[in-house]
This record gives structure tokens, C-alpha cells and sequence, in this order.
């Protein structure tokens, strides 16, 4: 659940809705990711060229959006793995 939320940019929704914390995700992303490459892991909206047109979406958290996105597809491809 977590990785679609941040597949399309939609992590708020998860926060808000659901109160699930992901402030130690982030925290985990911002050191771990500091200077990786995250480009493949733009939200979807954001790849396509455009996000929706009421959407407010600040570069820091697109950069946000990808290193979580990233570390927490790693995590399910490593737990499939087992």
C-alpha cells in the first residue's frame, strides 16, 4: 500500500486518512538516499509530463516522494525475494 501511495505521489492520503506515521520512513530516506539517483522513481503524474491541475506539489517533497518510493520498493522486492 505503501509503495502505490508514493508510485502516485499520494502519501498524504496515508498520513491523514490511515495515520500511519511515515516520518521514520522518511527520516530512514533522507540519510540512506541523501545523493542517490531517484529519477526512476517519479511519481507517476510527474513521469507523465503533469500532475493534476488542483494539486500543489512542491519539488522537495517530488524529491521526497522518489527516495520513499525507492527504498520502500527495495524492501518489498527483498522480502519477495525470501
Amino acid at each position: 500500500m505503501i509503495r502505490i501511495a508514493a508510485r502516485y505521489g499520494n502519501l498524504d492520503s496515508l498520513e491523514e486518512g490511515y495515520g500511519i506515521n511515515l516520518i521514520p520512513l522518511a527520516t530512514f530516506v533522507l540519510e540512506t538516499y541523501a545523493n542517490a539517483d531517484c529519477s526512476r522513481f517519479a511519481a507517476k503524474e510527474l513521469a507523465a509530463g503533469g500532475s493534476a491541475p488542483d494539486s500543489v506539489y512542491d519539488l522537495s517533497d517530488a524529491s521526497l516522494n522518489r527516495k520513499m518510493h525507492k527504498a520502500i520498493t527495495l524492501l518489498q522486492f527483498k522480502l519477495e525475494g525470501q
